[in-house]
């Protein structure tokens, strides 16, 4: 690409996907393509915010065996060294419905707000027994997470 141009910073495939590819770019956002559609326009994109003097500079995916809410997180690494979260993140595959079912009971008796509540129930609902077929955004919210704590916010 040209100078000034938008970057392709890290890309990884979903670890819930077998065909999921998520995209960081240089202008702070999360892309989350399904590569048996088009990886010309994603499904869905998630702006990450940063500050005017800090970068986005890397992102991981939390392990799909971690606690509850902490499952569904993908964190982000500024050039200041502060690191973000954004919950959930989930592509809508088989794996991902599977993992969402599994989860809903831990996930409902802890979700923060109403809204996570009908987050959960939507999805769960969408899911149903044919597989995947997500309601609505797989991406959540984004809200800075205190490395000592290891908070994960939720949407």
């Amino acid at each position: 690409g040209g100078s000034g141009g938008v970057r392709v910073l890290q890309a990884a495939w979903h670890p819930l996907s077998c065909s999921h590819l998520c995209v960081l770019t240089s202008d702070s956002r999360l892309l989350l393509f399904d590569a048996r559609s088009s990886l010309h326009a994603p499904d869905e994109a998630l702006e990450v915010p940063a500050r005017p003097d800090e970068a986005v500079v890397a992102f991981s995916f939390a392990s799909p065996s971690a606690a509850g809410w902490a499952s569904l997180a993908v964190w982000f690494a500024c050039s200041d060294g502060a690191l973000f979260a954004a919950c959930p993140v989930l592509p809508p595959s088989r794996a991902g419905c599977h993992h969402l079912r599994s989860l809903a009971p831990e996930l409902l008796k802890t979700a923060p707000t109403e809204a996570a509540r009908r987050w959960v129930r939507a999805q769960a609902a969408a899911c149903g027994p044919q597989g995947p077929g997500m309601a609505g955004p797989g991406l959540g919210s984004f809200e800075p997470a205190s490395l000592a704590s290891g908070a994960v916010q939720g949407p």
